[in-house]
C-alpha cells in the first residue's frame, strides 16, 4: 500500500485543502495529513527552535489529521518520523492557495519548503499550488484537483524524473480537463519592499500576479500558468556552487 504524508502551509483550509483531501482519499492510498493548525505561508523551510511544539488531532472525512503548532517543515519532519515511523513513499505538500511561480515566491514558500524538507529526509516530494487571478473565495478550484491527482499517480508509479529532488507544480484556476503539462524553468524575478508602513509598524502585503502582465520569458512557470496550463518545475534540493576563478 502506498503511504503518503500530506502537509501544507495553509492549515485546514476549506477552499482547497479539504476538497483536495476528499479527492485524494478516492485513490485508495494511505494518507497521513500532518499540517499547521493555522496559515503559515512565507515561512520557506524554517523550523521551530528552542521551544516545544504542540499538536491537536482532528478528523476530516473520518481521517485522523494532526494540526501542528509549528512550521510546514516541522510538519514534514514530525509527520515522517513521529506519525509514520519513517515509512513514507511520497511527501505531498499542498495544495497551496495561490501561486508559487518565480524564484521570489518559490524560495519564500512554506509549501515548497515543506516539500524541500521531505526531499532532504530522502523521500520523493512534490509541492502543489493552485494559482488564482481574482478573489479566491469565489474561485472554483474543482478542475485543479483531478490534474493534481493525475500527477501524484504518475510520481507513485514512475518516481521523480532523473536528477530531480522535488517537483514544484502549479495548476491554475480555469485549467481545462485536457490542459497540457509543461516542464518549465523557474522565472528569475525580483521584488522590492513587501511591507507597508502603518504608524510605527510594518505590515506584510501580498499581491496577485498582474492579470494582464506581458513579457514573461517563454515556457517559464509564470508564462505557462498565465496561459491556464500546468507548470511542472524540477528542483535540486541544494544551492549550486559556482566556481569563482576571478572576482
Amino acid at each position: 500500500m502506498v503511504r503518503i504524508l500530506l502537509v501544507n502551509d495553509d492549515g485546514p483550509n476549506p477552499h482547497v485543502f479539504l476538497p483536495f483531501l476528499k479527492e485524494l482519499l478516492s485513490t485508495g492510498y494511505e494518507i497521513y495529513p500532518v499540517i499547521p493548525h493555522q496559515q503559515r505561508s512565507w515561512t520557506s523551510k524554517s523550523m521551530t527552535l528552542g521551544k516545544e511544539i504542540s499538536y491537536e488531532v482532528k478528523s476530516f472525512f473520518g481521517l485522523e489529521t494532526w494540526l501542528v503548532h509549528g512550521t510546514p517543515a516541522d510538519c514534514t519532519n514530525i509527520g515522517a518520523f513521529h506519525r509514520m515511523g519513517g515509512e513514507v513513499d511520497l511527501v505531498v505538500s499542498g495544495p497551496n492557495l495561490g501561486h508559487n511561480v518565480g524564484r521570489a515566491s518559490m524560495l519564500s514558500s512554506g509549501t515548497v519548503g515543506a516539500a524541500l524538507e521531505g526531499s532532504i529526509l530522502g523521500y520523493p516530494s512534490i509541492a502543489i499550488s493552485y494559482p488564482y487571478f481574482g478573489d479566491y473565495k469565489t474561485t472554483d478550484f474543482s478542475m485543479c484537483h483531478p490534474h493534481a491527482i493525475r500527477i501524484i499517480k504518475k510520481v507513485v508509479k514512475e518516481g521523480l524524473p532523473e536528477n530531480v529532488d522535488l517537483l514544484n507544480i502549479n495548476i491554475p484556476e480555469g485549467v481545462k480537463p485536457k490542459a497540457k503539462i509543461h516542464f518549465t524553468s523557474n522565472w528569475c524575478d525580483n521584488y522590492g519592499s513587501v511591507f507597508d508602513k502603518k504608524g510605527d509598524k510594518f505590515v506584510h502585503v501580498r499581491g496577485l500576479i498582474p492579470r494582464e502582465a506581458t513579457g514573461y520569458p517563454r515556457n517559464t512557470d509564470i508564462d505557462v500558468i498565465k496561459r491556464r496550463e500546468i507548470s511542472v518545475t524540477g528542483i535540486k534540493a541544494n544551492y549550486w556552487l559556482q566556481d569563482i576563478h576571478k572576482w
